[in-house]
């Protein structure tokens, strides 16, 4: 009986749990967490020679370097081979399609390149798709918004471009059992200017909400972020118009891509984000190698 109630005891509120651990034990084991922290980043930086990502395609191989250096990719994922799944380039834009290529796939990026040349997109921890049972026919993974906290945006930049004012960036670290850990920093104007030519931008899951990705045949449409009615992108089931906005869910404080079309063209007047035409749409998934 003494046993169990000594059990007992960690099931209470923190501060009995308090008593039975010494300073002295905590000390000692966030020394041991900061030391695996430095050694498995000097392990990460090593890897980045070993990414294998297919050529030709909307993003690059220093595209997912960056995401990978930022923190925002799981570094579980430092020894996989990146395919492309689904191309509207290669596979055309049939909503079916998309499903049938990207069944019960994850993880997942998908990326939109605009008929402005701009590039957007997003990192899906869950699947986008599974199979009907009993029938050769698919469906959304989940009704309604679902998925992981690893989920993120991005969009593919010139620093230089962006809006003259403080731009909120993330950096992400990890805890001793591999999850992310994010807070916000800034970069200011002087330290915008220290970069040149494209980059990514990433914006990791703020906690606001669980907006993180949706898949809608019904309506036709697949989706990332939301919150105070603008997804942070979606794209049709044709993946030839698409939106963004900013969102709650990752903390994006503006659309990520600018509009190539006005939105009572498409009957949207009341919305504030950005509407434009989708040039091409890719996503990849991942082997192992």
């Amino acid at each position: 009986m003494e046993s169990e109630n000594e059990d007992e005891e960690y099931l209470l509120p923190q501060k009995r749990l308090r008593k039975r651990t010494s300073s002295a034990a905590l000390r000692s084991s966030l020394s041991t967490v900061q030391d695996e922290a430095f050694l498995s980043m000097e392990n990460y930086s090593l890897s980045f020679k070993d990414i294998s990502f297919p050529v030709g395609r909307i993003l690059s191989s220093s595209n997912i370097q960056e995401m990978f250096e930022a923190r925002a990719l799981p570094r579980h994922l430092l020894d996989k081979k990146w395919e492309t799944v689904f191309s509207t380039e290669r596979d055309g834009t049939s909503f079916y399609t998309f499903m049938k290529n990207v069944v019960s796939l994850s993880p997942t990026i998908v990326v939109g390149q605009t008929t402005n040349g701009e590039i957007l997109g997003g990192f899906a921890d869950c699947p986008w798709v599974k199979q009907r049972p009993k029938c050769n026919d698919f469906e959304a993974y989940q009704n309604g918004f679902y998925g992981s906290g690893r989920s993120f945006l991005f969009e593919v930049v010139d620093r230089k471009r962006l809006p003259q004012k403080t731009v909120r960036d993330h950096q992400l670290s990890y805890d001793s059992s591999g999850h992310f850990s994010c807070q916000n920093s800034s970069l200011d104007n002087a330290s915008m200017n220290a970069f040149d030519g494209p980059t990514v931008n990433t914006f990791p899951w703020t906690g606001a909400n669980n907006f993180m990705q949706l898949c809608d045949p019904q309506l036709g449409r697949i989706a990332m972020g939301g919150g105070d009615g603008e997804f942070g992108f979606c794209f049709d089931d044709s993946f030839e118009i698409g939106s963004s906005g900013a969102c709650d869910t990752f903390g994006n404080w503006r659309p990520l891509v600018s509009s190539t079309l006005n939105n009572q063209s498409i009957g949207s007047q009341d919305m504030s984000g950005s509407f434009f035409y989708l040039l091409n749409v890719d996503v990849y998934s991942v082997t192992i190698m």
